[in-house]
């Protein structure tokens, strides 16, 4: 009987261990594959155990991101590395307090690829006043502006391979930048996204800038300075002489009137030092956001394609313009001019 006993006790305790080992513990672990990788492409988070009826796993992927479940999956919109972490609780006995978690440890995860960032100039600029955002990406070669603002204005430059970005704002309001870094190779797939850049424009609208500046030129200005080429200027053969000594049919003073007309004073010699009374006609016209001015009549040591002027400064009593000029005999060349008149 005792033995009967002792066998049915050892069957018991057989049983009550056969019954634990079948109990998996929430440990923790994991697989990442791949471990490198570039923007854009998926990794794939796997569980080591195969049988967690009674765990939920939670995963964090180092990006600020989560996933959920034995198998997950998530890109990396930025270059970096990352460090992936499994959170595994057992959920057997949570009603009772008595759940347990256990965290992974880290699993370095590298990405490379495009990444994308830039400065602004300013934080704060006044309306029609250029601000520059430097771009400074490392592996890209195609880049993509854009912006949007609390005013209800946007504006997206598409793709371009120009690096930095100058711009004006014609109305006041917050303006959010984006960038947005490429290759060549992986276009669409490798991308990076800056995180954006935000300034505040003030000053009013663009149309009473325009107002202002209109306001401003109407009248007669007179030369103070010959036409200057700008240093950095390439390509002068082909162009109007070398220096602002040249002689040619240039114009004394330039009247500018409301109605959209104007009449320059044309003279023989240099700006400032040549004489006669001779006179031409013709109209003008200014941009929205008064940061070009365009004649009918191109002023004499210009030689602009267009009769378009940007405007560098604008005061009640200094104008200064200045052109891109593409030289007339030799189409290669150009050649930055500015000249200077005073009210």
């Amino acid at each position: 009987m005792k033995k009967l006993i002792a066998s049915m006790s050892a069957l018991a305790l057989a049983g009550v261990l056969v019954m634990s080992s079948c109990k998996k513990p929430a440990d923790a672990g994991f697989t990442a594959t791949p471990a490198s990788v570039k923007v854009g492409e998926l990794v794939t988070f796997t569980d080591n155990e195969t049988e967690r009826a009674n765990a939920s796993i939670v995963w964090e992927f180092g990006d600020g991101s989560t996933g959920t479940g034995r198998i997950s999956t998530h890109a990396y919109r930025k270059a970096g590395t990352y460090s992936a972490y499994q959170t595994v609780t057992n959920n057997k006995n949570a009603e009772k307090g008595k759940g347990t978690e256990v965290s992974s440890a880290a699993t370095v995860i590298t990405v490379t690829g495009p990444a994308a960032s830039f400065t602004a100039g300013a934080s704060s600029v006044g309306v029609n006043v250029p601000v520059t955002f430097t771009n400074t990406s490392t592996g890209a070669d195609v880049y993509r502006w854009s912006w949007t603002s609390s005013n209800g204005d946007s504006w997206d430059g598409g793709q371009t391979n120009v690096k930095d970005l100058t711009k004006t704002f014609s109305n006041s309001g917050t303006y959010t930048i984006y960038l947005w870094a490429d290759t060549k190779d992986s276009y669409g797939v490798s991308y990076s996204v800056a995180t954006p850049v935000t300034i505040t424009v003030t000053g009013g609208t663009a149309s009473t800038a325009n107002a202002a500046a209109k306001a401003l030129l109407y009248g007669k200005w007179t030369f103070v300075s010959d036409i200057v080429d700008v240093v950095g200027s390439t390509g002068a053969t082909g162009c109007y002489g070398t220096d602002a000594s040249t002689p040619i049919t240039t114009h004394n003073t330039i009247e500018f009137h409301d109605n959209g007309t104007v009449n320059m004073i044309e003279k023989t010699g240099n700006q400032t030092t040549g004489t006669g009374t001779g006179g031409t006609a013709g109209t003008w016209s200014m941009t929205a956001d008064a940061q070009y001015l365009t004649t009918s009549v191109l002023i004499a040591g210009f030689v602009s394609p267009t009769g378009t002027f940007h405007i560098e400064s604008l005061t009640a009593n200094s104008l200064v313009l200045k052109v891109q000029e593409i030289c007339t005999t030799n189409t290669a060349a150009s050649r930055t001019k500015t000249v200077t008149l005073s009210k």
